[in-house]
C-alpha cells in the first residue's frame, strides 16, 4: 500500500511539475476550488492527488473494512462488487482491491478520466467507464456495494435523478451497502442527506445504519493519528514537494507574490483533520 500511495502521489508531482514547466504559477490554482470546478483539467486532477489521495484512500480503507467485517460476522455468502459512482481518480478501487485481497469486483463511473485510473484499473475484475451518472440505466446486477467516494456534495440534489437507475436495477443479492465519504461539518451534513435520499430508492429493502464515522464519534481517526493506526501509511509532508514551490518560483515573473503567498502557504500537499464516512446496510424484505 506504500508502493501505491507513492506511485500515485508521483503522478500529480509529476503532472503537476508539467504544468508549472508551461509557465504557470501555483497562485493560479486559487481558482481551483468552490463551485464549477472543472475536473477534466489534468493540473487540477493532480492537485486533487496530491492533496486528497492519501486520507481518501485510509477513508475507504476503512468502510471497506466496515462492510467486510459485516460480511464475515454475519456469514453472508456473497462477492464483494462494488459500483462507484462518480469515482474520480478510483481511490475506492484501490482500497477495496487491498481490503478485500482482490477478491472484489468494481464498476467505477465518471463523467472524466482521472489521473489514477490507469494506475487503479489494472486487473480485469475492475472497469471504468467514462459516463455521466445520470446516463447510466441500471446498475450491474451483481453490484452489492454503492458507494460515493466524497461525490456527494457534487451530486447535490441531483442524487433524485439516480432514482431510475436502482429501479432499473435487478440486484441479485439479498443483501446490498449504501455507503459515502463526507467532508466535515455542515456539509457533512448535506451530503449525510443525500446518502439516506438514495438509499430509500430500495424500495423493497430495509436499512439500518451499520458504522458512521464521524468527527463527533468516540472513535474517530484523524489525519496525524493514521500513520500510528496504519503502519503502511505514508503520510506525505509538504517538504517531500517543496521542489514544486521551487519550481513555480523560478518559472514565475519577478512581480509574482510566491514567497508567502496565502494562496500556497499550504499547497501542494494538505493534511485533513477528520476522516468521515458512513455504511447503509440494506436487507432484502
Amino acid at each position: 500500500m506504500r508502493d501505491h500511495l507513492d506511485r500515485v502521489i508521483q503522478l500529480g508531482a509529476d503532472e503537476l511539475n508539467r504544468w508549472i514547466g508551461d509557465g504557470r504559477k501555483l497562485c493560479d490554482l486559487k481558482t481551483v476550488y468552490g463551485d464549477g470546478c472543472d475536473y477534466s483539467l489534468s493540473h487540477v486532477q493532480a492537485l486533487y492527488l496530491l492533496r486528497f489521495y492519501p486520507a481518501y484512500f485510509v477513508e475507504n480503507y476503512m468502510l471497506f473494512n466496515v462492510i467486510k467485517n459485516d460480511i464475515s460476522a454475519c456469514d453472508h455468502d456473497l462477492e464483494p462488487f462494488v459500483s462507484s459512482l462518480a469515482c474520480g481518480s478510483m481511490v475506492d478501487a484501490a482500497a477495496a482491491r487491498f481490503v478485500f485481497e482482490d477478491d472484489c469486483l468494481y464498476d467505477g463511473y465518471d463523467v472524466n478520466r482521472w489521473l489514477g485510473v490507469d494506475e487503479n484499473c489494472i486487473e480485469d475484475e475492475y472497469d471504468f467507464y467514462q459516463t455521466s451518472i445520470f446516463d447510466i440505466e441500471s446498475l450491474h446486477i451483481s453490484a452489492n456495494i454503492v458507494v460515493f467516494s466524497r461525490s456527494l456534495m457534487d451530486i447535490g440534489l441531483r442524487v433524485s435523478r439516480l432514482n431510475n437507475m436502482v429501479a432499473s436495477t435487478e440486484f441479485e443479492s439479498d443483501v446490498v451497502y449504501v455507503c459515502g465519504t463526507f467532508p466535515p461539518g455542515i456539509r457533512n451534513d448535506f451530503a449525510h442527506n443525500r446518502l439516506c435520499e438514495f438509499a430509500g430508492f430500495f424500495g423493497d429493502f430495509d436499512r439500518e445504519v451499520l458504522y458512521r464515522h464521524s468527527v463527533d464519534g468516540d472513535d474517530c481517526l484523524r489525519y496525524g493519528d493514521i500513520s500510528g493506526e496504519y503502519e503502511w501509511f505514508n503520510c506525505i509532508q509538504p517538504v517531500n514537494h517543496r521542489a514544486l514551490l521551487d519550481r513555480c518560483t523560478q518559472d514565475s515573473s519577478a512581480t509574482c507574490p510566491s514567497q508567502g503567498c496565502d494562496n500556497i502557504k499550504y499547497l501542494p500537499i494538505r493534511n485533513f483533520s477528520n476522516l468521515e464516512f458512513e455504511v447503509f446496510k440494506l436487507t432484502r424484505r
